[in-house]
């Protein structure tokens, strides 16, 4: 949509949701096969509870969701980014995955932590915001 500039507001919505249901949806598969340990979603899921928060609370100043950033764009392809390298190291289950499983926990903590900036940055334009709109 992008390449063709029809961006559409609908779209703006529903392609953040998408974003988050793919990578709660595959980290709860992936610990459910004890891939991955329970935190690793807790700390997913957590940080979309408090951006799902953040984004009624801005509805009720009229204010539609915060652009997306770049340390958010990249935490989230990072993310993704583990999930298949997780799929991927415990499909072949072979020696050399071990090399694939170290890198899928180095993005998965990165991935996290930028995850989770992107959210405190989120929380501060959000807090601009309010703080503007109380003026």
């Amino acid at each position: 949509a992008r390449t063709f500039n029809q961006v559409s507001k609908l779209g703006q919505i529903l392609d953040p949701i998408a974003d988050r249901l793919l990578i709660v949806c595959s980290t709860l598969a992936l610990v459910f096969a004890k891939i991955i340990p329970w935190w690793a979603l807790a700390l997913v899921v957590l940080r979309d509870a408090i951006m799902a928060i953040l984004i009624v609370i801005l509805a009720q100043y009229d204010y539609g969701p915060l652009p997306v950033n770049f340390m958010g764009k990249t935490g989230t392809a990072l993310l993704m980014v583990t999930i298949v390298l997780f799929m991927i190291v415990f499909a072949i289950a072979a020696e050399p995955m071990l090399i694939l499983y170290a890198a899928a926990i180095a993005c998965a903590i990165w991935g996290i932590t930028l995850y989770w900036f992107a959210g405190i940055l989120y929380c501060i334009q959000a807090y601009k915001l309010l703080i503007k709109k109380a003026k």
